[in-house]
């Protein structure tokens, strides 16, 4: 009986030893998992991205600006403006603006062209086509218009006509086509 008894006393407290190795091991385990983690997350750095006036932080462990949108999955177009330039290192505290780019179609008379653009007025996305507007002209939307999802802009060029009325002569401007239309 009594080497029953302590047989079962080493049975108990190897047991209870494996459980306090297990635990161990558990919990130093978890222990490390967490201060990785706390390390890992504690050297991102902090940036701010503005995308066409809105701002955002985002906290990375990306190198450089390229990186940053390659992770991020965001693509930046040919035709898109990124300050600083997508080779500029990361640093804590960097501010970055993307300009994204649309195609705007430009309808001047019969002629049609497309160009991409960051410009958000219509004034200034003619400006930048090299269409020149004389206050004569009629264009739509408006120019001081900021540009839509529908992208399109009309430009109607007036012409100067001389209109003889009893021998008076008097100067027009019109984008109209016909004499009847003006009249």
């Amino acid at each position: 009986i009594f080497m029953q008894s302590s047989t079962m006393k080493n049975l108990f407290f190897k047991s209870l030893r494996s459980k306090q190795i297990a635990f161990t091991i558990t919990f130093a385990t978890l222990f490390v998992a967490v201060i990785t983690l706390a390390i890992f997350e504690g050297n991102k750095k902090t940036v701010t991205l503005t995308v066409n006036g809105e701002q955002e932080e985002i906290r990375t462990h990306a190198s450089t600006v390229s990186k940053l949108f390659s992770t991020n999955e965001m693509e930046v177009s040919e035709f898109d403006i990124v300050t600083p330039s997508m080779d500029t290192p990361i640093k804590n505290g960097l501010a970055i603006r993307w300009e994204q780019s649309k195609e705007v179609a430009i309808a001047v008379g019969e002629e049609e062209q497309s160009i991409w653009t960051t410009q958000r007025t219509v004034k200034d996305v003619l400006e930048e086509a090299g269409i020149e507007i004389t206050e004569h002209d009629e264009v739509s939307p408006a120019l001081t218009t900021k540009l839509d999802e529908k992208n399109k802009i009309t430009v109607d060029k007036a012409y100067k006509f001389i209109l003889v009325d009893g021998g008076e002569e008097v100067n027009y401007w019109s984008t109209l086509t016909t004499i009847g239309d003006f009249l």
